[in-house]
């Protein structure tokens, strides 16, 4: 019989770790059955897992690095339970951590839901694991309860628990305590399995599923105890810090996640221009004014034109093709120009105005708006947005040296 819920634990040579945590599933009080998937980072010796109330099986992966993101996607492969569960080898949950946060996944929509739970800190590596049980249960045990990270609550206060997070909202996804639907994770490709090392896995997740119309949710009730501190609590690493920044900033195309003055794996806002028979000068020319702004690439339908001696082929943000899948996933807006035009308007002031159909030249839509299945985009008039180029175009006369239509 197929589970209800999917709990996965990522894993390295922490074996009283897991032991823990499985006695703390044990007592775990929701209704529907669940089954344990323990998926080892490579390490040197197997886990056991021992006999318990509900299935646990063990699935192991080289030792290639720090790879929590490829564990969790290795163990969610391994279960057909409908909703996923992803908790860390450090954190154990209450008992009824699991029933919470599966109801609130159960109860989204088609489009999804990615719910986080409640993580708190306590000291809890000296006492003995029968205590810590015992404790977990709610029998009086002596045991410190560490400060919760502040800036945490107060996300979950301004964002009501996540319901009316904006784009920023995957800063309050944590991959400790995750649930969602299985459908939503397979929709979205799992985590990002290039990321190799502690962090950003789950802000990289959780701003991709907020892209394709998952709801967020912060279940306060669903809590689960991490043994020690709060990264802010630890010694700081300043490399491993920068690196995880650097990890996300190429990947999440957010307002505070990177500097648009640099040039990113993935733009904020993707443009596909239809070059199709079009003379190479007014394909650049509409290029350039796109480019005006940061953080935007445009992609060439035929890429034609730049096969033309001199074409400026060293720029990155102009590249042959179509847009590709991974951007298309992480891009916050689209921008489909069908002819060369140039631009009264910057495309960031355009996306600021929200989606439109300005004629039958271009056309803005959010990438999280289509995801939702809203209305389509409103027809606008061009005046004042775009001008048509002639024909032929001259670069000299565009650039102040002469007449722009002059062949």
């Amino acid at each position: 019989m197929t589970p209800d819920i999917g709990v996965v634990v990522p894993y390295y040579d922490d074996q009283r770790g897991l032991d823990l945590l499985l006695a703390a599933l044990d007592q775990q009080d929701c209704a529907g059955r669940f089954e344990v998937v323990v998926a080892d980072d490579g390490s040197p010796v197997a886990p056991t897992v021992g006999e318990h109330p509900f299935a646990v099986r063990v699935v192991r992966q080289a030792d290639a690095g720090f790879r929590a993101a490829a564990a969790r996607n290795l163990g969610a492969a391994h279960t057909d339970a409908p909703v996923l569960c992803f908790l860390d080898g450090d954190t154990l949950p209450t008992p009824g951590y699991l029933g919470a946060l599966a109801a609130v996944v159960a109860a989204g929509d088609e489009r999804g839901v990615l719910a986080v739970g409640r993580r708190r800190h306590a000291e809890l590596s000296g006492h003995a694991p029968e205590d810590v049980v015992r404790w977990l249960a709610g029998e009086p045990v002596d045991v410190t309860a560490l400060p919760d990270p502040q800036w945490l609550a107060r996300g979950y206060a301004e964002t009501d628990d996540l319901a009316s997070a904006d784009a920023g909202g995957f800063r309050l996804v944590i991959s400790a305590v995750l649930a969602c639907d299985a459908e939503l994770f397979a929709r979205v490709g799992g985590f990002d399995e290039d990321f190799v090392g502690y962090g950003g896995e789950d802000w990289e997740l959780g701003h991709r599923a907020w892209l394709a119309g998952a709801a967020l949710r912060h279940v306060p009730g669903a809590v689960a105890w991490h043994d020690g501190p709060d990264a802010g609590g630890r010694a700081p690493d300043h490399l491993a810090k920068t690196v995880e920044t650097l990890r996300v900033a190429s990947r999440v195309a957010a307002p505070g996640a990177r500097h648009p003055g640099l040039v990113w794996p993935h733009p904020a806002v993707s443009v596909e221009l239809d070059d199709t028979g079009c003379d190479p000068a007014a394909v650049l020319a509409c290029c350039a004014d796109l480019l005006a702004v940061p953080d935007v690439r445009v992609h060439l339908r035929s890429g034609e034109c730049t096969t033309t001696p001199g074409w400026p082929i060293s720029d990155p943000r102009v590249v042959s093709g179509p847009e590709p899948a991974a951007t298309a996933a992480r891009r916050a807006w689209h921008v489909q120009v069908t002819r060369p035009v140039l631009l009264d308007v910057d495309v960031h002031a355009l996306c600021a105005r929200g989606e439109a159909a300005y004629d039958d030249a271009l056309v803005v839509t959010e990438t999280r708006s289509r995801a939702l299945g809203l209305p389509p985009p409103p027809a606008r008039s061009g005046a004042g947005v775009l001008r048509d180029l002639p024909a032929r175009v001259s670069l000299e006369g565009l650039w102040g040296w002469g007449d722009p239509s002059a062949p």
